[in-house]
C-alpha cells in the first residue's frame, strides 16, 4: 500500500503536471528511475498471488473468486495481458 500511496501523491512526478513530458524519447524520461523499483516490486508481489490461484485452480482446490472468474475468461482476447490481469485482480 505504501507504494501506491508514494506514486499516486499529486504532484510527485513532473510528468503528471505536465503530459507531454511522456512522448520524450524514453531514455529522458529521468522520473522513471525511482518509479521502475516499485513496479516490479508490485509485480512480483501481484503474479506470486495470480500464480498461486492458478496452481489451486489446477489442483481444482481455489475457492470461487472474482480473480478465479478472470483467470477463466479469456481476458488476453481483449489484449490484457497475464501481468495487467494480475494488476487488476489486486485492485478488486
Amino acid at each position: 500500500m505504501n507504494d501506491f500511496s508514494i506514486v499516486a501523491a499529486p504532484g510527485t512526478y513532473i510528468a503528471d503536471t505536465v503530459p507531454v513530458l511522456g512522448k520524450l524519447p524514453p531514455s529522458l524520461h529521468w522520473w522513471k528511475s525511482s518509479i521502475l523499483p516499485l513496479q516490479q516490486r508490485q509485480a512480483r508481489l501481484w503474479m506470486k498471488f495470480w500464480n498461486d490461484l492458478k496452481a489451486k485452480m489446477e489442483k481444482g482446490k481455489a475457492p470461487e473468486c472474482f480473480v478465479k472468474q478472470l483467470i477463466e475468461s479469456e481476458y488476453q482476447k481483449h489484449d490484457i495481458s497475464e501481468l495487467q490481469a494480475a494488476f487488476v485482480a489486486g485492485c478488486k
